[in-house]
């Protein structure tokens, strides 16, 4: 692919038009409900940002908020437990943007 040399025409109006929407914005909370009483969400599914990956693959940061998940679901009474169970089948993991749990 050639390199572009000059921006092509319109592109700075849209990013100006982009930004004011963002800046513009009102977002609204609907609603806030433990992952277990959200509608279309699956049992013992947590949920995160990154792209598909096995509990013993995350990186400690990510293993401290599954544990965290874990015991704030009450599926776990320990940080020893989390850890037991997210290393089972009991628990599955899915990257938030393929659920898509927002806006439903």
């Amino acid at each position: 692919m050639p390199a572009v040399s000059r921006p092509l025409p319109g592109i700075a109006a849209a990013k100006r038009e982009v930004l004011a929407r963002m800046v513009s914005a009102e977002p609204v909370l609907l609603d806030c409900v433990p992952a277990g009483d959200a509608p279309g969400l699956a049992d013992r599914l947590v949920l995160h940002t990154g792209p598909p990956i096995a509990w013993a693959a995350m990186c400690p940061s990510l293993h401290g908020a599954v544990v965290g998940a874990l015991r704030h679901e009450g599926w776990a009474t320990t940080d020893e437990d989390a850890e037991r169970l997210a290393g089972t089948d009991a628990i599955r993991f899915e990257p938030a943007t393929i659920t898509r749990p927002w806006g439903r």
